[in-house]
């Protein structure tokens, strides 16, 4: 057999080696882990044995032990909003009050001030985090985060008189004249 074989044959069986002890170290790393988890267990009362279990549920699950994981809780609008509803009704309210709090307060009041406290807590940040020289040179003409406020508040007052004022046009549905292509420009 010639030199640069026999090399290639150890290498080989080298890596083949290299293999059997990374997976005789995953095999060791893996039971401490089970280990730890059934001494975590113990502390924590959770009577769990394998013994309990059926020889078809332990060959299923194999001999890892799985974690208890809380659930997730349900948060969509629809169950929230009838557990509300509910609360009111069995507290004896009348549709009014049911109206007034799970519609208006819960969906609209609520959300607007949550919105409002969010938007001042990050021009707050904004101008918390501005370097020192320039805040200082901002206060000395007026406060910066005020007129940031001044400034967020009086557009959406526009965009809000702008929204009211033009409201009909909006909602009314396009005429079929203003479609037209004779209404189009003509390109020379």
């Amino acid at each position: 057999m010639d030199p640069a074989a026999e090399e290639q044959l150890k290498q080989q069986l080298s890596g083949v080696m290299k293999d059997e002890l990374d997976r005789q170290r995953l095999r060791e790393m893996q039971q401490r882990e089970q280990d730890i988890l059934a001494e975590t267990r113990a502390l924590q009362g959770d009577s769990w044995d394998e013994d309990d279990d059926s020889d078809d549920e332990r060959r299923r699950r194999g001999s890892r032990l799985h974690l208890a994981r809380p659930s997730v809780p349900d948060q969509r609008f629809e169950k929230q909003f009838e557990r509300s509803v509910n609360a009111l009704k069995e507290q004896g309210a009348s549709r009014t009050t049911i109206f007034l709090s799970a519609v208006v307060k819960d969906q609209v009041i609520m959300p607007f001030i949550n919105g409002f406290v969010w938007c001042i807590a990050g021009h707050a940040w904004r101008w918390y985090r501005m370097p020192r020289g320039q805040r200082k040179a901002a206060a000395r003409e007026s406060s910066s985060f005020l007129r940031g406020i001044k400034h967020g508040v009086g557009r959406w007052f526009s965009n809000a008189y702008h929204t009211l004022v033009h409201w009909p046009a909006l909602i009314a549905p396009p005429s079929s004249a203003s479609n037209s292509p004779s209404n189009y420009p003509k390109l020379a």
